[in-house]
Order: structure tokens, then sequence, then C-alpha cells
């Protein structure tokens, strides 16, 4: 059947379409990283692939396809990246979940701003571009998303999109919002906290998100189509970064396909020193800690908390890591300020993957069916490292700002002595890779079906992206037939009191005589 699959896929004609991409890039990150895979999957299929982004982007350093343009817009003078180590002071030190995604709007904010008054929009409009592909979690997409009225696709790096202002069902019974953290079988209080969570966002994330991005559209008169927040409704289809295998099962439209999994990749050679380190640490193995970008800058005091744990640990730990070098760090401890991470995955003398959970490394992990204690710090993170306890039992969890020495220690010391997290590990990646269809060709094939039928229409569900929410939930319908009960049980009440009085008076009339 697979082989079938395949065939037909082969021979779908091939379409040499002019595709642009808009990243996320005010820095670079994960989701940089897989668009410019995503830009050479396209132009090895044939596409002429154009990048929309800031001058801070070096094409000359980065893994850009050679055949790929690139389109710049001038970075806003005095605006942090996402990179930048007072950035991650901010993050750091935000007091309150509210606080972290405005540091990071407010960043996007600028850059889009550069990007809008720069006339670089009007060149845009002229290359006549056949297809958009964007990051949802650029709020700025939205307006070349309305702008350049052409088909688009939004591409989604945490997974599956949720949120109503796609009109995608998200029944907050099992379906756990972004950011909750909450596994799809929740109790009482776990469904309240995920409806109101579901609802802040829906309500008072529209406002906060949303308020200076409307200031821009005033200034420059973009986006005047459609609202901003209703813009990605236009878009042909949505792909996001999910499994079946990894994530919680759910409705999905017709247009919202999974591809999680075209990231995969087998480990390549690694530089002799680095793989002197990991045939040293035999009989033991290896510890890989790697928390992405936004954590390689740790507080100090987090750090010397790691740093006392692995003093305590048989196995060679290989931590990237930027900030100061902690005084506890062990000799059997090594710090790097970027290492090969999904190659030392693939080695057979890794034992433990410790994780912020971003979607990215969490993949890898699975690819490669590494256990991983997970440490979640922020966003999709929470969800992510709730996917590992309940899908497959792949690790554990401990919460980032409430981390001891002695959870820490426990975790890995559980998780090492362990086997079951191993053997289910390694069941995760079977299930994960057995697809009809590898998730790089959908990809590729729903790419060129969007070129073939101009934006294709028919996928979509018209009503769940125009009704308002009292329509989609039937609120309306319900109060009408509530109002009906309620006004015949009123008639019905009368008539029987009416009845009942007319009893009585004939009941009083016989006694009198």
């Amino acid at each position: 059947m697979r082989l079938v699959l395949i065939v037909i896929l082969c021979l779908v004609p091939a379409e040499s379409g002019k595709i642009a991409v808009f990243p996320y890039g005010q820095g670079f990150n994960s989701r940089l990283m897989n668009m410019e895979k995503i830009i050479g999957m396209l132009a090895d299929d044939g596409h002429s692939v154009t990048m929309i982004i800031s001058s801070v982007y070096d094409e000359t350093t980065r893994p850009l396809h050679n055949t790929a343009k690139v389109m710049k817009y001038p970075a806003p003078v005095n605006t942090l990246l996402i990179t930048d180590k007072e950035f991650l002071d901010q993050i750091n030190k935000a007091s309150s979940e509210l606080e972290m995604p405005q540091i990071f709007i407010k960043t996007q904010v600028n850059f889009c701003e550069s990007l809008l008054k720069n006339g670089l929009m009007e060149k845009l409009k002229m290359e006549n571009f056949e297809l958009l592909i964007l990051d949802y979690a650029d709020y700025c997409s939205r307006f070349l998303n309305d702008y350049l009225d052409i088909p688009t696709i939004v591409y989604s790096n945490f997974g599956p999109i949720s949120e109503g202002e796609i009109g995608f069902p998200s029944t907050t019974s099992y379906i756990p919002t972004f950011m909750v953290g909450f596994q799809d079988t929740m109790t009482f209080w776990e469904r309240l906290q995920n409806l109101l969570s579901y609802s802040a966002y829906e309500f008072i994330g529209r406002e906060l998100f949303m308020k200076e991005f409307r200031k821009l559209r005033q200034k420059y008169d973009y986006n005047r189509t459609l609202s901003l927040w209703d813009s990605h409704k236009r878009a042909a289809l949505y792909m996001s970064h999910a499994n079946h295998a990894l994530d919680f099962p759910r409705p999905l439209m017709p247009n919202h396909i999974y591809v999680g999994g075209m990231f995969f990749s087998p480990k390549k050679y690694i530089k002799p020193s680095l793989q002197k380190i990991i045939y040293d640490s035999a009989p033991h193995g290896v510890i890989l800690m790697s928390f992405g970008t936004l954590l390689s800058h740790m507080a100090i005091e987090k750090a010397e908390i790691f740093a006392k744990v692995f003093a305590q640990l048989p196995h060679t730990v290989i931590w990237k890591y930027e900030g100061i070098t902690p005084e506890n760090l062990a000799n059997n401890t090594i710090l790097m300020k970027w290492l090969p991470q999904n190659d030392i995955l693939g080695n057979t003398r890794t034992k433990l993957f410790i994780s912020h959970c971003g979607i990215s490394s969490l993949y890898e992990a699975v690819n490669h069916a590494v256990p991983t204690l997970g440490i979640p710090f922020m966003f999709d993170q929470d969800t992510n490292a709730a996917k590992i306890i309940t899908r497959y039992n792949i690790g554990l969890v401990v919460k980032f700002k409430t981390i001891t020495e002695e959870s820490i220690y426990n975790a890995i010391k559980a998780m090492l002595e362990n086997k079951v997290y191993k053997d289910n590990a390694v069941e995760l990646s079977k299930m994960a890779k057995d697809t009809p269809v590898t998730p790089k060709a959908t990809f590729l094939y729903w790419v060129n079906f969007v070129l073939r039928h101009k934006g294709p229409g028919h996928l979509r569900s018209k009503p769940a992206y125009e009704m308002s929410w009292i329509q989609y939930f039937s609120l309306d319908v319900i109060a009408f037939v509530l109002t009906v009960c309620l006004i015949i049980c009123t008639i019905v009440a009368f008539i029987l009191r009416c009845i009942c009085k007319c009893i009585c008076r004939s009941k009083t009339k016989l006694k009198k005589h």
C-alpha cells in the first residue's frame, strides 16, 4: 500500500512555482532553521523560492539552498534580537505569563514597522508570486497575507493550530490549549482552567497582541480587506509540525495537514574531538543537555544547580551553554556554545536527553529514540512536555522555575535505572516513522496541489470561518429552544392554573347549593 501511494505521488506532475517564504526571523531560532529546510525542499522540488527577512540575516553563513533568493528590509535600529543576551535576560525576569509574549510582540512590532515603511511590500507585489508560505507565530505575516492577495499556506512549527481565529475545532474538554501544559485527559478543574485559558487568548489576547499592529495598519494603510485577527482565515492550507503518534488525537479540518517528522534526518559525521569525548564516555555513556536558543544564557543560580547534580553522575555530560561558568562544574561536564544536537542524539552512547521540550528538539529525540527529561520554560514547551509523559511515557518532567538539586537528580536517576523509558522511546520512534507516505512527500504534494489549483477553496469550511462564537457553539439555537420551552411551559402552567381555578369555583358553587 505504501509503495502504491508513493508511486501515485511521483506520477503527479511537478509544478515549478514562484514561492515567497516569510519565516520568524527576529534572530536565529529553530523556527528559522526549519524554514531554511523547507526552502531547501521546495528548491530541490524545482520551485523558485524567495525568503523575505530582515538585514540581520546573513545567508552566506547559513545553510540556505544555493538557488534560493533573499529579499531584505532594514533591521530596526536599537531593537534587540531574540538571541541577544539582554533580550534573554528580560525573558528570564518576566514576572508573569502575560509579560513574556508582550516582550516578543514588542520586537515583532519594531521589525514589522521596518518592513512596512521601507518600500519592500510594493516590490514584493511586483514579483507576482504564486504562493506565500508564512510562519504562524509572526503576527506581521498578516500584512503580507492580505496585501499580496495570493494563495497562502500557514505553517505552524509548534504543532496543531486550534485557536478560534483559524476556525478549527477547539473542544476545550479534551483539547489542551496552547500553553496550559495539560494532558488530553483533564480533571474538572483542569478543564475549567483550560476553558479560561482559551477564552483569555481569544478575547484578551486578541486585544493584547493586535493593538500595536492595528496602529501600524492605520499608519501605513496596509491590511484593509480583513481584520488582522482574521486574516489567516483566508489561507488555503495549514501545515502543522505535528505527528499523530506524538500529538493528542483531535478533529482536523480537511485543509489542516500534519507534516511532523519531515525534518527527521540521520546522524552525520561528528568532528574527531567531540567523537572522542563521546567514545571516552564508556561504560556509562553520555547525557546531553540543551535548552535551545532562549535558555543558553540561564541565570547562574540555575546553572549551579545543574552543575552540582552532574558532578554526582558517572556519565559524561555534554551541555549547550553560553553563560558564566558554574563554580561547581565537574570534570565530567563539557560546556559547548554550539553542538550538533541531532548527531549526538543519534549516537548509541547517548543515554538521556535533558531538554526544554522545544518542538524541534523533541522530534529529534523521537527520531533517535532517546528518553527525554523535560524541563519546560514557556509557551508550547509545557504542552510538549505533557506529551512525552502521556502518549508513550518516554520521560519525566520537572518545571524549570521550581527545580532543585534533589528533583533533578531523582528524575535523572529514575530514568537511567528504569529501562521502560528507553523501550517506550524506541516504540514511539517506530510509530512516528510508520506512515504510508513520508511527511516530506506529503508537504511537497500539498504545496504543488495549491499551486495547481490556485488556492483551492473546497477544503475550507466557510461557516466555520465566518460564524461568530455564539453561532459556532449553537448558543443562539440553544437560547431559542430554551425560550420556546419556557414559553410553552408558561402557557401550559397558565392553562393548568385556569383549569384549577375553574374546578375550584365549580366545587364552591356545588357546596353552596
